[in-house]
């Protein structure tokens, strides 16, 4: 008790304040209650559409039909309509797996190449790497809207094309479904080359690299030496 007291007449003749205790004082609390205000507006920006959107779904709602809340509960019967009767959806899914497997099995191929390429010794290696990497960095909004004033049908493509072939060209590149399709391909491998790119250098650069000086001794090609090295480290 002694101790006690003389401690807290050392702490009132010096002017520290004795140290306060319990969770509405602990850092974790604080950062908590700095970070909440943030956090909610982003919840509610984010999980109340997402949710409106689910209840929307089972519903009969339509934008001319009124109030979104006063409409009928129609659930399973938009999903049977939407799986089984609509056509548009069937389309869009097949149009999308189609570009979905183009555009990864591109993406793939040229960052592997890429990868190889940067994993190498070539000169200005960083800068090319850091030029190669700008379009992943671009936001996709910005992407859409460039390739989309490229792809016009008197833009920078038809008129490249046009002076190829000795003539004035005008293709409509977006009104056609095929030219369409090609477009979009060409906008998603340009824009996410680099990720994959990124990847697969990251995984070459961290093999060892005594196999591949021992393959290189042996005759073996940079390129070969590489891919045969990734192959036993994976079956490894």
């Amino acid at each position: 008790m002694a101790e006690v007291s003389a401690r807290g007449s050392e702490r009132a003749i010096s002017g520290e304040r004795p140290a306060r205790s319990g969770i509405w004082y602990s850092p974790g609390f604080v950062a908590l209650l700095l970070i909440a205000p943030v956090q909610i507006l982003l919840l509610t920006l984010t999980v109340f559409p997402f949710l409106l959107s689910i209840y929307v779904s089972l519903t009969g709602w339509q934008p001319q039909f009124g109030d979104w809340w006063q409409a009928e509960i129609t659930f399973p019967k938009n999903y049977l309509d939407l799986l089984t009767a609509d056509k548009r959806f069937h389309d869009a899914v097949a149009r999308t797996l189609l570009i979905s497997v183009v555009c990864l099995s591109l993406e793939f191929l040229l960052g592997l190449l890429l990868a190889v390429t940067l994993a190498g010794q070539v000169r200005g290696r960083r800068i090319l790497q850091s030029v190669l990497l700008t379009p992943m960095m671009m936001m996709p909004v910005v992407v859409g809207y460039t390739f989309f004033l490229l792809f016009q049908r008197q833009g920078p493509l038809s008129a490249l094309f046009g002076w190829a072939l000795g003539q004035p060209g005008q293709v409509d590149w977006l009104s056609t479904p095929r030219l369409a399709l090609f477009g979009i391909v060409v906008t998603e491998v340009w824009h996410w080359t680099p990720l994959f790119m990124l990847i697969l250098l990251s995984g070459l650069t961290s093999l060892p690299q005594n196999p591949i000086r021992a393959a290189m001794v042996l005759g073996a090609s940079p390129g070969r030496s590489s891919g045969t090295l990734s192959c036993q480290c994976s079956c490894r």
